[in-house]
């Protein structure tokens, strides 16, 4: 994984998994102090081809941890447009379709 663009290393906060078994990648994304709240992030190098379903947890002022989105989408050429207003954090799951 690699971040580009921020203006400062603790600007936002990211963190990739992979499970063992290779089928599903998770993301955590934390925006805690940037006013900077529309993000991009290119998905690269998933270990599978074909369809994949992505799933988002939202922790913010007004939910704990409830379900934003739910989607299919092709990996091949996958660009996830985020809203991360200050103090939130988000929880991506990927997998397979």
């Amino acid at each position: 994984m690699s971040v580009t663009g921020l203006p400062a290393a603790d600007a936002l906060t990211l963190l990739a998994g992979l499970s063992d078994d290779r089928k599903t990648a998770a993301l955590l994304v934390s925006n805690f102090r940037w006013n900077q709240s529309r993000h991009s992030l290119v998905l690269k190098n998933l270990p599978w081809t074909g369809k994949s379903h992505m799933e988002s947890l939202l922790i913010d002022a007004t939910h704990e941890l409830q379900p934003t989105d739910k989607v299919e989408f092709d990996p091949e050429a996958a660009t996830i447009k985020l809203n991360l207003p200050e103090s939130t954090v988000l929880f991506i799951r990927l997998t397979q379709s």
